[in-house]
């Protein structure tokens, strides 16, 4: 049997977080969404679509923004999916035009807020299974909960205190280094090769891959390759690759008046109808020290913020200052500067892909 993810006008609504990769790459929990498909239908082949085609052949098709709680059934007849009265996917068993619709439970993405209310709220996100020859549960550190819910690969190095609060969920630590005092609260990942030093990561939190952290996380996703090396807080926001936090840069996830969070994106205002967001970061964005990131800020790619203290709540793409734009060269030798700092290189396509984006006049952000 095959699964379908297909995509439909509303993956657009993701930016900037999409511009560098596919939406099925974005972290959500323990898993990159399109993993979290694979942990679900383990036993499936799973193909990812631009669109839903008209002619459908036998097999599950998913909106690839619809994470569903369970595993589907297989059925003997024609189904389509629906989720709070919206269509998420279909089931084709037959070329007959009868189908059957049957209400899913799970959790459908709609815009880029929905990833930290999934973050929070959607617990099958938080949930998986180890083979225990791959993780350890010989090191020392203080544990408040259950012990079954710690998981800590045999590589990961631990070099000073660590303390784990596990009564919210668990704990999972990759081949990572954990330098100094480090306190974590379940839920709570931490993917390979990873530095925490001397941080408090706070529940609902993932830090992906070759990520160096420090300093106060919260309800956050932290993508691959993120320096936040320094004091201060990031709270409830989703962080893109190659992001660097300048020290002390710290944002704010809640308002004083404790009203639904509200963002702009150019001249638009949209309502999150959440108590608590703090904001978005897009691939290869600089903050400076003491930058203070207001409530619900949304900061596009390749956007550099020179000074601290207080800064806008929107940035566009490329942004350098006061409303000029990056030198694309200076911006692409910049890039490579930081990539091989990392033992990494910006790959031809990917350069490519950044001058397309950069030249493009409708910008959305």
């Amino acid at each position: 049997m095959k699964l379908f993810l297909y995509q439909d006008e509303k993956i657009k609504n993701f930016l900037p977080l999409t511009y560098l990769r596919s939406f099925s790459s974005l972290r959500l929990g323990f898993f990159k969404i399109i993993d979290y498909f694979k942990n679900l239908f383990p036993k499936t082949a799973i193909w990812e679509i631009d669109k839903l085609p008209i002619n459908l052949e036998r097999g599950y098709y998913l909106l690839i923004r619809f994470l569903p709680r369970e595993r589907l059934e297989d059925w003997q007849e024609n189904i389509t999916f629906k989720y709070q009265g919206q269509v998420v996917g279909y089931y084709q068993y037959n070329d007959k035009k009868e189908r059957r619709e049957i209400n899913l439970d799970g959790f459908l993405l709609e815009n880029l807020w929905d990833l930290i209310k999934c973050q929070t709220e959607f617990s099958p996100i938080w949930q998986k299974s180890f083979r225990k020859e791959k993780l350890a549960r010989n090191f020392s550190f203080r544990i408040y909960g259950r012990k079954d819910l710690v998981f800590i690969n045999k590589n990961t190095k631990i070099l000073g205190e660590l303390i784990l609060n596990l009564e919210k969920g668990p704990i999972i630590i990759e081949e990572a280094t954990l330098k100094g005092f480090n306190y974590l609260e379940g839920p709570c990942y931490i993917g390979k090769n990873t530095v925490i030093d001397n941080a408090k990561i706070r529940s609902f939190t993932t830090i992906g891959e070759n990520c160096r952290i420090s300093g106060e996380i919260e309800a956050s996703v932290f993508l691959d390759f993120v320096n936040k090396h320094h004091e201060g807080f990031i709270g409830h926001s989703y962080i893109g690759s190659w992001v660097n936090l300048g020290a002390y840069t710290t944002n704010s996830d809640l308002k004083n008046n404790y009203s639904s969070v509200k963002i702009k994106i150019k001249n638009k205002i949209y309502d999150t109808k959440m108590l608590k967001f703090g904001c978005v970061i897009g691939d290869h964005t600089k903050t400076a020290i003491g930058t203070l990131i207001p409530t619900g800020a949304i900061l596009g790619i390749c956007v550099n913020i020179k000074k601290g203290g207080p800064c806008e709540k929107f940035y566009p793409s490329f942004y350098w200052d006061k409303n000029k734009k990056w030198d694309f060269k200076r911006l692409i030798k910049t890039m490579e500067i930081v990539m091989a700092r990392r033992g990494e290189k910006l790959k031809k396509e990917d350069r490519e892909l950044l001058k397309k984006i950069y030249e493009k006049k409708d910008r959305p952000i």
